[in-house]
């Protein structure tokens, strides 16, 4: 899981360089082409933002804090 939470976080890192908001959408999309599945990358989310990384103010919507 580790590695999936790190890989996660540098997708969510490389889409919010020049925005703090993105659409869950492109997170799993690029998790996917790492061979990471949508209910990783779910469990990968709700870890990031159990450790106040990132927000989702809405269902759709990965912010970075």
């Amino acid at each position: 899981m580790a590695d999936n939470l790190t890989n996660v976080k540098k997708i969510i890192d490389k889409l919010t360089i020049d925005q703090h908001s993105i659409l869950s959408e492109k997170v799993f999309n690029l998790a996917a082409e790492l061979g990471i599945g949508d209910n990783l990358v779910q469990d990968c989310l709700n870890q990031l933002r159990e450790d106040n990384y990132i927000a989702m103010p809405m269902p759709s919507i990965v912010k970075r804090i």
